[in-house]
C-alpha cells in the first residue's frame, strides 16, 4: 500500500510539473487555537498549535492556474491534555475543485468553526483563477487523518473526478 501511495504522489508531482507553465511552491503556516475535536473523539480534545502546508502549483503559459499539488508537514499541534496531535494530508487538483476553497481558506473556516488561521489573506489565488475554470481534468484527495498516540480519525475520502474536454464526466469516484 505504502509503494502505490509513493507512485502516486511521485506521478501527481510529475503531472504538476510537466507543461509549458510555470511551477510555484507556497508554504502556508496553519494556526489552530483550541479548535474542538471532541466531535471526532472525546479523547482528542480542544487542539492548538501550528502545522505547514506546502503547496506547488502550475500557472499556465498564460499565466492561470492549472494544477495544486498540496501535503501537510512539520506539526506542532498539541490537545489540551498536552499531547502531540498528527494530521496527514495530500492531494492534486488540476479541475479545480478545490481551488476556491483553497483561494479563501479562513473565509471558510470562520464560517465553519472559528479557531483555524491560515498564514495568507483571503483572495490569494485570485489573479492566478482562469475564468473559465478547466473543463477537462482530475481531482484527488488522498489521504485525511488525524492521529494522537494510538488513536487514528480516519477520514478515508478518496474522490477522484475527470471531466474530459467535452464536459461529460467519464470518471466521478468517491470512496468514504
Amino acid at each position: 500500500m505504502r509503494t502505490i501511495k509513493i507512485f502516486a504522489i511521485l506521478f501527481f508531482t510529475v503531472i504538476c510539473v510537466k507543461g509549458f507553465g510555470q511551477t510555484f511552491q507556497n508554504v502556508i503556516t496553519v494556526t489552530i487555537t483550541d479548535y474542538d475535536y471532541t466531535v471526532l473523539d472525546p479523547a482528542f480534545g480542544k487542539v492548538s498549535g501550528t502545522y505547514e502546508y506546502h503547496f506547488m502549483y502550475r500557472l499556465s503559459k498564460d499565466g492561470y492556474l492549472e494544477s495544486i499539488h498540496w501535503n501537510g508537514r512539520n506539526f506542532n499541534l498539541r490537545n489540551d491534555a498536552g499531547e502531540k496531535i498528527i494530521v496527514i494530508d495530500s492531494g492534486h487538483d488540476n479541475l479545480g475543485v478545490l481551488w476556491p476553497w483553497f483561494n479563501t481558506p479562513n473565509a471558510i473556516n470562520d464560517a465553519i468553526q472559528p479557531g483555524i488561521h491560515y498564514s495568507v489573506e483571503d483572495g490569494w489565488l485570485d489573479e492566478y483563477m482562469p475564468d473559465p475554470m478547466p473543463s477537462e481534468g482530475v481531482a484527488v484527495e488522498m489521504s485525511c487523518k488525524i492521529k494522537l498516540k494510538g488513536l487514528i480519525f480516519k477520514m478515508p475520502f478518496l474522490a477522484i473526478f475527470h471531466i474530459n474536454a467535452n464536459g461529460v464526466y467519464t470518471v466521478e469516484m468517491i470512496k468514504p
